[in-house]
């Protein structure tokens, strides 16, 4: 029996993400379903020094019924040094942190157009 599993593209997926891909036979992103409003396909949280912190990807307006391959990301404010300096800030002490972390930098510092580009960095260089 194949196993498959089918998944949008959250922003900043956790480990469990990957050790689903990991354990499938075949991985289908979903990226042609609509856009989920206050869920976490443009966000997430991290641990910080004081509990739960959100990071958030601005989107430009309007996202209502647009499929998450169409929505755009608003570059209106600097969201990529600010989530790049939480990130930073609160994980640099956890072990394995600087193996990651330059692709990671290099993922939120890309200006992408649309958020699925930015979920689903399968050409950053």
């Amino acid at each position: 029996m194949t196993n498959v599993m089918i998944r949008q593209p959250g922003y900043m997926p956790n480990l469990g993400f990957f050790k689903k891909i990991q354990s499938c036979d075949i991985f289908v992103f979903l990226d042609d379903a609509q856009f989920a409003k206050d869920g976490f396909d443009n966000r997430n949280r991290i641990k910080s020094s004081d509990g739960v912190a959100w990071i958030t990807v601005p989107l430009a307006r309007p996202v209502f019924g647009k499929k998450m391959n169409e929505v755009l990301i608003s570059y209106e404010t600097d969201w990529q040094s600010i989530h790049c300096n939480q990130i930073y800030q609160n994980y640099k002490s956890a072990p394995f942190f600087f193996s990651y972390w330059p692709d990671i930098e290099k993922i939120l510092t890309c200006k992408h157009k649309k958020l699925i580009d930015l979920n689903f960095p399968h050409n950053y260089k």
